[in-house]
């Protein structure tokens, strides 16, 4: 498994899906536990989401939020036109989309 980022540094990477450039900042003065969670408001939103696979890979990703329970985040994925279940401890930044 790849190690996750860590508070204080910042990550940039070219998303392989969009082409578009990343720059993540993890903030230091919020718990790394606390950052990483999905606020159940985003249930039955969308949201963009940075996100690290488990090769480490940082990728970005439309997603609509079905359920958030027990770590794990249940969400339709825009980007790839699939379900998915991703890992709330994967999860680097969260955004809504303009609706």
């Amino acid at each position: 498994m790849a190690e996750l980022p860590r508070a204080g540094y910042v990550y940039s990477k070219t998303c392989e899906y969009t082409r578009t450039y990343v720059l993540v900042i993890i903030r230091t003065n919020v718990p790394i536990s606390e950052e990483r969670q999905m606020p159940l408001k985003y249930v039955g939103h969308a949201v963009t989401i940075i996100y690290v696979d488990r090769k480490g890979a940082i990728t970005q990703r439309s997603i609509r939020v079905q359920a958030v329970r027990d770590g794990k985040v249940k969400a339709y994925d825009i980007t790839r036109g699939a379900p998915r279940l991703f890992a709330e401890e994967r999860i680097l930044a969260v955004r809504p989309m303009a609706s």
